[in-house]
């Protein structure tokens, strides 16, 4: 990776490229870039893929206009002007935007979740069973688990960053970016989501628990059954 590496943290890595030029390496797969032309985020692209576990094939992407020793720090939509260009401004930006693009990820996974979940209410209604049973059933709830998992892992991005604490110019900046994503309610959106999915799958996993128990108590039924008739067989023949 070309560029000093200005931050190092568990969450990303912050590279200064020279002539105001930043690029970011998110711990959630994101690659965020500042004042960028267009073919250098793409050799940085090439240059980053190998050393990816997966890589999307049409992944989001979310674009800001830019405009640079600004009057003042102002938010719009899609456009943003800076007083001046110095690091903490930029990351904050560059937070932002990232957790936009992830929250955008995280959305759709949430909304096919609950769409294939919704194919499986259905049936439920129409049929009067449940279409998922057994290990099938145990490894789709740990599939759905495992995502919201991924999803629960990588959700922190409603904290404020560090240095937004003790700064109150990049504090207003960063309430506004997020006002302007409204990342609070598409997060709020995205909870409800897999609130819903998980209450699909409790009701699924409580009716195939009803269903096995139900089938026990039949099979205790018929072995006492047995064992009466067995007894009276042998008291009176």
């Amino acid at each position: 990776m070309t560029g000093t590496l200005k931050v190092q943290d568990g969450d990303k890595l912050f590279y200064d490229s020279g002539e105001g030029r930043f690029v970011c390496l998110f711990r959630y797969g994101v690659i965020g870039f500042f004042n960028m032309p267009f073919g250098e985020e793409e050799n940085y692209i090439q240059k980053i893929l190998p050393y990816c576990q997966q890589a999307d094939k049409a992944p989001f992407r979310e674009e800001m206009s830019l405009n640079l020793n600004g009057e003042q720090d102002q938010v719009e939509f899609n456009r943003i002007s800076l007083k001046n260009s110095d690091i903490g401004a930029v990351k904050i930006v560059m937070i932002n935007l990232a957790h936009s693009v992830v929250l955008d990820d995280f959305t759709q996974t949430a909304e096919n979740l609950l769409e294939d979940t919704n194919h499986h209410t259905r049936y439920l209604e129409e049929k009067g069973k449940i279409s998922l049973k057994g290990k099938k059933l145990i490894r789709y709830i740990a599939r759905v688990m495992n995502i919201k998992n991924r999803i629960a892992e990588n959700t922190n991005i409603l904290d404020n960053s560090d240095i937004t604490w003790e700064n109150e110019r990049l504090y207003r900046l960063d309430m506004e970016l997020k006002i302007n994503f409204d990342i609070n309610d598409r997060h709020r959106y995205m909870e409800d989501q897999l609130a819903t999915v998980k209450e699909n799958l409790e009701l699924f996993k409580d009716i195939m628990q009803h269903r096995e128990s139900t089938i026990l108590e039949w099979i205790i039924i018929i072995l006492i059954l047995i064992e009466v008739i067995d007894t009276f067989w042998l008291k009176f023949y």
